[in-house]
């Protein structure tokens, strides 16, 4: 299968580019945006020389700065350093970075493997190997016209496979339903598939069908609410058996002998999507997430699905370290042969973006805000409960967040906004739960501010209705985002949010009635929005009453679920859904 990579934390990077190259005057890089505030801290501290800044700036310590979103081309100071630490795989330095980094005068660039170990790439000598590798691309192009591109990798799929798995129309079962996603973990788009397919055995006359590649380490977060609802979960094989025939073989030989290196895992993936979806017959597939969308949406046309509907849950895939090659040739080779089917985003922000990385009209998209099943406030001493477990006194003003523990989410600006907040409201307590690759080094800089006994890091919560009552404001620090969940349901438990703004942040609150916006993106600014939402009681009691109203208002689970029938009625119109009675949905029938 093909491997993510994992989420960098940059301080631990740093010392171990320090340890394995001996020097400290490096300029740091990375196919993310590293915060501004953490580079100075690090420059200052002399742990740096320097770093690439998403924007041309004047600092001290900006080295250069990136020309475009995709981290492909970057702008360097001349003479600031001969080394750059680069945080991303050695395939993201592209020939433009290292001609650029020529000019400047860099001489090497490094990368810290996960093994941390040091991999060092000369920048001339790889300059004279691109050139070599480019001129024989050219001659092995005249002699076989698109080798190695991705696009002719897929469209040789496609005749290669051509009706092999291909479902007989008279077999397709009318009322069945495949919502196919990874996994059943903890996450927002996770929850989103379970109220989907619950929605749609409640309020219509389909029967869905969960598909994931996998249930294991902890993968089975929402399978109990499922198994509730007596909705199916199959797991995907990944070895089906007609990968042992001379058929299947033969297609992974020629993927391995012509297309891109590790395009025969891909298409190992694809076939196995094919042969469970020619298996399950269903009448619509409803993909979720990139790999699902490429990968299942792809073996879902090979099967030929009479409806197929794609689902991006954030913002374009090349904003974040798990971009792959073959997502965006993948996607073009779907949407082309499926000009007709319709791709859902959860926010007009994401819509927006996923036009800009695709090269199509956003008219193309279909933007389904998330759906909730809100409950009833918990009950007064099931929060005191969980107050206490923490350690937090009755009526200390408390501020929190629920999130993963990752780059893009930034739990070190959130560390640093609890600490700030703390000097202005020192009786006051921070929270945050999640878990994820940064939570242990978030709790050791914790530790060594001296503030863990006022900012807690219990990790999971499986309650987080309770963990969000429990908080007077919600704090929301990610660079980017789709629509997050977790801002819709901070505002139902009652609590009104601060964040960046970015992504769809924006459009899960009304900004300054139910929610501040504050896009400076430093600690001390967001602070003092906390700040002057809790030193005002009449101000705070003001916007968690509003804040509960609007999100009940407009992020109830039946307006996502029909805008989802209205998208499968536009798919292919194999069936009209019939909804189960009216939808007689208000905040008083909660």
């Amino acid at each position: 299968m093909i491997v993510q990579s994992n989420t960098i934390d940059v301080e631990d990077k740093v010392a171990r580019a320090i340890q394995e190259i001996g020097s400290n005057t490096f300029i740091l890089a990375a196919p993310f945006a590293i915060e501004p505030s953490l580079a100075e801290r690090l420059a200052k501290e002399g742990r740096i020389g320097g770093y690439v800044a998403d924007e041309p700036s004047d600092g001290l310590a900006v080295a250069g700065n990136w020309l475009d979103a995709t981290r492909s081309c970057w702008r360097l100071k001349p003479g600031g350093s001969a080394t750059v630490l680069f945080l991303g795989a050695e395939t993201s330095v592209g020939g433009r970075m290292l001609l650029e980094a020529f000019r400047a005068g860099v001489r090497e660039i490094v990368l810290v493997s996960a093994s941390n170990a040091a991999i060092r790439i000369p920048v001339i000598a790889s300059l004279a190997r691109r050139a070599a590798v480019m001129l024989m691309a050219r001659v092995r192009k005249r002699v076989m016209p698109g080798w190695g591109s991705y696009e002719n990798a897929f469209a040789e799929l496609y005749s290669q496979v051509g009706t092999a798995f291909r479902i007989p129309p008279g077999q397709v079962v009318a009322d069945r339903a495949l919502l196919v996603i990874g996994s059943l973990g903890p996450g927002g788009a996770e929850r989103q598939v379970t109220t989907t397919a619950i929605g749609l055995v409640e309020r219509s006359d389909w029967r869905p069908i969960v598909a994931v590649s996998g249930l294991a380490n902890g993968g089975d977060f929402h399978l109990g609410a499922l198994s509730a609802a007596r909705i199916p979960v199959e797991t995907v094989d990944n070895n089906p058996m007609c990968l042992h025939g001379d058929f299947c073989r033969g297609i992974l030989a020629a993927s391995c002998r012509r297309a891109p290196d590790g395009f025969d895992q891909i298409a190992h993936i694809i076939l196995c999507y094919a042969s469970f979806i020619a298996e399950m017959r269903p009448a619509l597939v409803h993909c979720w997430m990139d790999y699902c969308n490429v990968l299942a949406g792809i073996a879902a046309d090979m099967a030929g699905e009479p409806a197929l509907v794609l689902s991006g849950r954030s913002v374009a895939p090349d904003n974040f370290d798990l971009h792959q090659p073959y997502m965006l040739p993948g996607y073009r080779a779907l949407l082309a042969r499926r000009p007709n089917d319709p791709f859902t985003n959860n926010s007009q922000a994401g819509a927006v973006d996923y036009a800009r990385w695709l090269g199509v009209e956003k008219d193309r998209f279909v933007v389904i805000h998330n759906g909730f099943d809100f409950p009833q406030l918990p009950p007064t001493h099931a929060v005191q409960d969980l107050l206490m477990t923490l350690g937090i006194p009755k009526g200390a003003p408390v501020i929190g967040t629920i999130i993963r523990f990752s780059e893009e989410k930034r739990p070190f600006l959130w560390l640093d906004v609890a600490a700030a907040t703390l000097k202005h409201i020192p009786e006051c307590y921070c929270v945050a739960f999640g878990e994820g690759p940064l939570l242990e080094e978030a709790r050791r800089k914790v530790g060594k501010r001296g503030l863990a006994h006022r900012i807690k890091l219990p990790g999971l919560t499986r309650n987080p209705w309770i963990a969000l009552a429990a908080m007077d404001v919600f704090v929301l620090t990610s660079r980017v985002e789709g629509l997050p969940n977790v801002l819709v349901e901070a505002q139902a438990m009652g609590v009104p949010v601060v964040t960046t703004g970015n992504g769809g942040m924006v459009e899960t609150y009304i900004d300054g009635e139910t929610g501040l916006t504050e896009r400076t993106q430093r600690a001390g600014p967001l602070a003092e929005a906390i700040v002057s939402i809790l030193k005002d009681p009449t101000r705070l009691h003001h916007m968690s009453q509003r804040a509960r109203a609007f999100a009940l208002d407009h992020f109830h689970r039946e307006a996502m679920v029909q805008a989802t029938l209205s998208a499968y009625v536009k798919a292919g119109n194999v069936r009209s859904p019939v909804p189960r009675g009216a939808f007689d949905w208000s905040p008083a029938h909660e």
